[in-house]
This record gives C-alpha cells, structure tokens and sequence, in this order.
C-alpha cells in the first residue's frame, strides 16, 4: 500500500497564527524573551552562561584537549538559544506509536519529528536522500510496511511529547516539563503518552499526581478529533526553554528530610557504556568526605527527585542519572565526569545548570577503553584529582549565580499546581 506524506511546520499549517499560552506566567517569561516575530534569541541579551574552569588533572593524555575545550565553549556561546514558547491545536490529527510524531493533512507536523532520522523507523527501506526529498517538497509517496492508518479515536487530547524518550535523559528533558502543563487542560482531555515498558514513564506520571483514567498510552496509531501540541522544551544540547523551568522546578514531593543526604555521588552500575572501572576506589574516597552512593536507576523518580533537591554537591560521570539535575535547587553544585575524549562539544548538563542556575565544574577522566563514540569510552577517575576537585568546592548551597532564572519559573508552578 502506498501513501502520500509530506512535512510541514505547525506554523504552516497554522498559516503563521499559533494559539497563545493558556499559561499566562510561562508565555510572560518567554515573552520577555524574545522581540516580536522571532523564533529563537541568543542567551547574550540575559546570558545565564556561567564561566567554568576546566579540570584536566595529571593523568589526562589526550594531546590538545585544552584547545579542543575552548572551541566547543566558543561553539556554546554562540549557538545556544532559548526557545520560543507556543500551544497549537490541531483537528483530526493522527499519532503514531514509534515515534509519537503528528500527521495532519497528509502532512508529518516538523516539530513533531525529531530527529528527522528516525523516519527509516517509519518507512523500513527509506535512504537519506528520501528524508531529504520528503522534507524539501510538498508530497512524496512511500511504501509504508509499518502501517500509520488509526485503529482508535479520541475526541480531545494533549500530546505529552514527541521523539526520543526511550532513555532517562530524553525523557526528563522533553516530556517530563510538559505533565504540569497536561494538568491544566479540562478533565475530559486525554493524555497521549508512550508506552510504560519504561517504569520512569509511570513514575513521572505518579509523581505529578496524574490518574491513570486519564493517560491513553499510544500502542497503536490513533486518531484525535482535536489535539493540543506545545513547543518543545528542548531541541539540542544546547536550545532549552524556561518551560523546563516552570515544569521541573520544585517537585511535587516531600523534600529536604531530616538526615537526607546533602552529597551524592551518582555511580554508573550496570551500564554497557562509558563504565568507570575504578569504581569502588572512587566510591571509598568520596564516601570518606561525607558522599551517599545514589545510584538512580535503584529508586522511584520521586525518590530521585528529592534526593537531587536536597543536595548541595552533586558528583558523577556523565549520563542520564545526571538528567535529575533539573530537581536541584539554585546554587546546588554539579561536578560531571567527562571522558578525556568527549567529542560532541559542550555537554547537555553543562547547559542545564546554567538554565537552572547551578554551580558546574567538569573534571576529565582518562580513556581505558576507547569507544567508537568517544562520549561512551570506559573511563578511570584520578581519585586524587576528584578528592582536591571536591576539597576546592564553595561549602554550602547557596542562591547561586543565576537563581533569578527560576523566579518566573517557580510562580508558574506554585499557580498551577
């Protein structure tokens, strides 16, 4: 069977006119954002970006690091951007299972398909030159072996998120922020969620205190009479939204006990990737300057949340445990572990702390077993380096350099809970 698909942006198939925030406190924060008719700013005008002192360490031997480090920090400053906030509706929209992205009109919504390589999972067989032509012209016709016919309808829905979610990272940054924004639709609106073969799924969905009655997991592809999408709160690394802010700030769970943990070190147990091989060394040296061993993956997202919010020292390598940063409070220090060779530029949490005004500090480790994808390598903590690293810290959290992101962000939240 064949059929006729195209791209197109919401803005286009809204004809320019998207429906404003029905969240008056998040479309002021964007709002003082941004000049009229724009889509995206640069961070300079209400730069957050913090300067940060890079940690080598002696055992580091990756030749020209330091320079490689300083270009990726001028690639950071100039081309990360704060994202634009808008809500549209669409009717008679179809969503499909893999992907959770949109067709209306015969036409895949953009903003709703990322990455855009990922439509091979859609269409088995499609080479890139086909992503290319799908994108650049009006229609094109596939054979689709996947099937995006709907099998279900729902009258009114609102669609929780698009793309990747199949890791804690994805799925912290680009669907969690949207549950509160979910809560403030009328009862009888659905919530359209992936699947809940990922416990954080549910987890997330708990935490934010949203009934199951009202979640319709996407198993199949199902047609929505009239469906409500919002902006994503996250594109790249480096292309966040205060929605994330507004979303995450302040979890709706008790935080700060008595006796809990003001250190954490986040281990990596039980991964395939960027393992640290030196593990136990590096848990007994921490352990003796007062760190718990939080191993995130171990705990409810509740109980991840509010571990991170009552911390004042956050430490680990880098990977998606780090993604609970965005629970931590202003002025919270965060120490990320990064492969000597990393090579995709300045991390994903080196920007969340500067949007959620965090102290950060990157410490290299050194290469044990080179991967592929130099990100993932197998790594070994100079234990001695990462004790002066936490011995060098500020003592205490503090209202940080950049707590005045959160003010708009946090009333966003305290109005709508």
């Amino acid at each position: 069977m064949t059929f006729q698909y195209g791209i197109r942006s919401i803005h286009e198939l809204h004809d320019g006119k998207l429906t404003v925030s029905h969240l008056p406190d998040i479309e002021m924060e964007h709002r003082s954002l941004f000049p009229e008719r724009t889509t995206g700013m640069s961070l300079a005008s209400q730069d957050r970006r913090q300067d940060v002192a890079y940690r080598f360490g002696p055992s580091i031997v990756e030749p020209g690091i330091a320079d490689r480090w300083q270009k990726f920090e001028a690639q950071y400053r100039a081309q990360s951007r704060i994202n634009k906030f808008w809500m549209a509706t669409i009717s008679d929209a179809v969503v499909e299972p893999r992907l959770l992205s949109v067709l209306a009109n015969g036409f895949f919504v953009r903003e709703c398909m990322r990455p855009l390589t990922d439509l091979p999972k859609l269409f088995p067989g499609m080479r890139g030159e086909d992503v290319k032509r799908l994108v650049g012209s009006p229609r094109e016709v596939f054979t689709s072996c996947v099937g995006l016919v709907p099998t279900s309808t729902v009258d009114e829905a609102f669609l929780l998120g698009s793309g990747v979610y199949n890791n804690y990272y994805n799925w912290t940054i680009r669907y969690a922020p949207r549950v509160r924004i979910f809560k403030s639709f009328r009862r009888r609106v659905k919530l359209l969620s992936p699947r809940f073969k990922n416990e954080y799924v549910r987890g997330t969905l708990q935490l934010h205190g949203v009934g199951q009655k009202r979640v319709v997991p996407v198993r199949e592809p199902i047609l929505v009479r009239t469906l409500h999408i919002c902006s994503p709160s996250a594109i790249g690394r480096h292309e966040l939204s205060p929605q994330l802010i507004a979303g995450l700030a302040d979890p709706p769970v008790p935080t700060d006990p008595p006796g809990a943990a003001t250190r954490l070190y986040i281990p990596r147990a039980n991964v395939k990737s960027r393992r640290v091989v030196n593990e136990a060394e590096v848990s007994g040296a921490l352990s003796k300057l007062g760190f718990t061993i939080f191993d995130s993956a171990q705990h409810s997202v509740a109980a991840q949340a509010g571990a991170f919010h009552a911390a004042e020292i956050i430490v680990g390598a880098h990977g998606a445990g780090f993604a609970n940063m965005v629970y931590a409070r202003p002025g919270t220090t965060v120490v990320e572990i990064i492969p000597e060779g990393y090579d995709q530029g300045v991390t994903s949490y080196r920007s969340l702390a500067d949007h959620f005004g965090l102290r950060y500090v990157p410490l290299f480790a050194r290469e044990v077993l080179p991967n592929r994808n130099r990100c993932n390598s197998d790594i070994a903590i100079d234990v001695a380096e990462l004790v002066r690293t936490v011995l060098d810290l500020p003592q205490g959290a503090s209202d940080g350099p950049n707590a005045v992101l959160t003010g708009a962000g946090e009333a966003a939240v305290a109005g709508n809970a």
